[in-house]
C-alpha cells in the first residue's frame, strides 16, 4: 500500500460538520509540521526498502475478515488513543468496518466468496441429481445469476489446461484473493415455497406471439405447457385409491429387513448385529455342500453296515472314512487353540484375554521365548476379581495348568521392562483341558443303533484316542524342537555380530599399535635424542 503525503494532507484537511473538529483551529490544522507527524503516527517506521512492515494495514488479511482504512484519526501503530478528527460516520452502529470499504457510505457493502463446498455440492445438484439453477438458487438462497455462472465457470476450469510457466504464480494469487474476502456461510430468510411442486416443463422459458386482443389466462397458459388443470390436481388429491394404498403397503413390507441384536455381557464394548439375507444373493455359502455332506453321511453308513463280529471289511470307501477322521483329527489340534506368535518390544507390556462360561474349569497356557535378550520375561494372569492367581518373573517357557475358579475374563499379560532396548519374539498358546470343550471340537464316530455297542467299535475309539493322544504329544514336541531351533538360530545370529564388531575392533587396534610404535622409534631420532642411538 503506497499514500502520498499530500493525500494524507488532504485528507487532514477535511472537516467535519461535528461540534468535536470545530472547536480546532484552522491555522492548526494547516500546519505541515504537525500533519507530518501526524502522517509518521499513522504509518509507522519504515525498514530499509521504505515500506512500512510495522503498519497494520500492511499484510493482506488471510482470514476471509477484509480490513478496511477508516479516516478516524487512529494511528495504525503503536498506542491507540482518543482519536481527535472523528469520521462521519466512526460512530454509526449501522457500519461493519469488515464489510462497508467506504467510512462513509454505509450502502456499499463487500460480495461474500462462495466456498468451496457450497459450489461442489451447487454442480452436484445439477449434474448428478438434475436439479435446474432455480432450485438450487432457491435452495441455498443464492442469486440465479450467480449459481449459473458457477456452474459455467466449473464447465470452463474442467477445461482450462494453464501454462505451466505461470500456472503456480496463479495459484499462489488466487489463494491469497480468496482469503482476502469474506465467505458465504448462509442466505436470507425466505418464504418457504418447497411444499408447491415446480413443474420442470416451467423451468424453460417459452415465447408464443398473440394477438392482443385475444384473451390469454392461467388456462390457456396450462394448455400450452401441457399441464392438467387445479381442478383435476385437487380432485385426484381428494380421492383415496385403496389398490395403489395397498401396493405402497406391499413395496414397504418387502423392504423391511429382520435384524437380531446378540447380548451384551458385562465389559464387552461391542454388540454383535444379525441382519437376514438371501445366501444366493449375498454371498457365498461357507463351509460343505450339500452335495459332499450326502457323500459324507453315505460313507459312514457304508462303514457301520460293513461292521462285522469278528472285524470290519477294507474297502474304498472305509480307506476315506479313516483319512477324514484322522484329518479332522489333525485339525482339531489348530481348532481348539492354536498357538501364535507375537512381538514384545522393549519396555512393553501385552495382554490376553480368555473368557470362561462356568466355573472350576481348568485352563492350560503355555509360552515360550523364541529370540531375544536372554530369552526371558515376566507374566502374570489375573482373574476377573483383579487378583492375581499366576505370577513370575524371568522365565523362558513354560507349560502349565490352573482352574478357573470364577466365571468371566481371565488376563494373560507379558512384561518387558527389564530389556531397554531388546525386542522378543514370544510362542503362547491357550486352551480349555476339561472334556467338555474338547468335545465340541472332536469328531465322533456314528451312533449305532442297537443298544450293546459292538467290539470292533470300542477298538476303532481306542484307537482313535490312542491317534489324538500321540498327536498332542508330538505337537507339544514340534513347539519344543520350534523353540530350540529359533534359540539357536539367534545365538548363532548373536555370535556372528559379536566376531565382526571384535575383528573390527582388533584391527583398529592394530593399525593403532603400528602407528604408536612408529612415533616412539621417530621419537629417538629427533633433537638431543640423537646422541643416545
Amino acid at each position: 500500500m503506497v499514500v502520498g503525503k499530500s493525500n494524507i494532507i488532504s485528507q487532514s484537511r477535511h472537516l467535519s460538520s461535528t461540534s468535536i473538529c470545530l472547536r480546532f483551529n484552522r491555522r492548526a490544522t494547516m500546519d505541515k509540521t504537525v500533519l507530518l507527524n501526524e502522517a509518521k503516527q499513522f504509518f509507522g517506521p519504515t525498514n530499509v526498502k521504505g515500506e512500512h512492515c510495522k503498519n497494520k494495514f500492511f499484510y493482506p488479511p488471510q482470514n476471509n475478515r477484509p480490513n478496511y482504512i477508516v479516516n478516524d484519526g487512529r494511528p495504525l501503530v503503536g498506542d491507540q488513543f482518543p482519536t481527535k478528527r472523528p469520521g462521519r460516520n466512526s460512530n454509526n452502529r449501522e457500519r461493519n468496518p469488515t464489510v462497508h470499504p467506504f467510512p462513509n457510505n454505509i450502502y456499499t457493502k463487500t460480495a461474500y466468496l462462495i466456498p468451496e463446498n457450497i459450489k461442489d455440492k451447487i454442480v452436484e445438484d445439477a449434474t448428478t441429481n438434475g436439479l435446474h439453477p432455480q432450485e438450487i438458487a432457491h435452495k441455498y438462497s443464492i442469486n440465479l445469476l450467480r449459481v449459473e455462472a458457477i456452474l459455467k465457470l466449473r464447465d470452463i476450469e474442467s477445461k482450462f489446461v494453464p501454462d505451466e510457466k505461470i500456472a503456480e504464480d496463479l495459484n499462489r494469487y488466487a489463494t491469497i484473493m480468496k482469503r482476502m474476502f469474506p465467505l458465504f456461510k448462509g442466505g436470507y430468510s425466505a418464504d418457504n415455497l418447497t411444499e408447491i411442486p415446480t413443474p420442470h416443463k416451467t423451468l424453460q422459458d417459452r415465447f408464443l406471439t398473440i394477438e392482443e386482443s385475444e384473451p390469454f389466462g392461467p388456462v390457456d397458459a396450462a394448455r400450452i405447457l401441457k399441464l392438467e388443470p387445479a381442478e383435476d390436481t385437487l380432485k385426484k388429491l381428494t380421492e383415496f385409491d385403496v389398490e395403489h394404498a395397498k401396493a405402497q403397503q406391499e413395496e414397504l413390507d418387502r423392504k423391511k429387513v429382520d435384524v437380531i441384536y446378540g447380548k451384551r455381557r458385562e465389559g464387552e464394548k461391542s454388540l454383535f448385529k444379525f441382519t437376514m439375507k438371501e445366501v444366493g444373493n449375498f454371498g457365498y455359502r461357507y463351509g460343505a455342500s450339500e452335495e459332499i455332506e450326502r457323500k459324507i453321511e453315505q460313507l459312514v453308513l457304508t462303514l457301520s453296515v460293513r461292521c462285522f463280529n469278528k472285524g470290519f471289511i477294507i474297502n474304498q470307501q472305509n480307506f476315506i472314512m479313516w483319512s477324514l477322521i484322522l484329518c479332522v483329527l489333525g485339525l482339531t489340534q489348530f481348532i481348539s487353540a492354536s498357538a501364535f506368535t507375537f512381538i514384545l518390544g522393549a519396555n512393553q507390556k501385552s495382554c490376553y484375554y480368555i473368557f470362561t462360561e462356568k466355573p472350576k474349569v481348568p485352563i492350560r497356557y503355555y509360552f515360550a521365548v523364541q529370540s531375544g535378550g536372554s530369552f526371558d520375561v515376566d507374566y502374570e494372569i489375573v482373574d476377573p476379581n483383579g487378583n492375581k492367581v499366576v505370577s513370575d518373573s524371568k522365565q523362558r517357557q513354560g507349560d502349565f495348568v490352573f482352574n478357573a475358579d470364577f466365571v468371566g475374563e481371565y488376563e494373560f499379560c507379558f512384561s518387558n521392562t527389564m530389556s531397554t532396548f531388546a525386542e522378543k519374539v514370544i510362542d503362547f498358546e491357550i486352551k480349555f483341558e476339561n472334556e467338555d470343550n474338547a468335545e465340541k471340537f472332536r469328531a465322533n464316530l456314528p451312533n449305532q443303533p442297537d443298544v450293546k455297542p459292538l467290539t470292533h467299535v470300542e477298538n476303532m475309539q481306542t484307537t482313535i484316542d490312542r491317534i489324538d493322544a500321540q498327536l498332542d504329544g508330538l505337537y507339544k514336541a514340534m513347539q519344543y524342537y520350534k523353540t530350540r531351533n529359533n534359540r539357536n538360530q539367534a545365538t548363532v545370529v548373536s555370535t556372528e555380530s559379536r566376531i565382526y564388531y571384535f575383528s573390527i575392533f582388533e584391527v583398529l587396534l592394530m593399525v593403532g599399535m603400528g602407528f604408536l610404535q612408529i612415533t616412539i622409534v621417530q621419537l629417538f631420532f629427533r633433537g638431543s635424542r640423537k646422541q643416545l642411538v
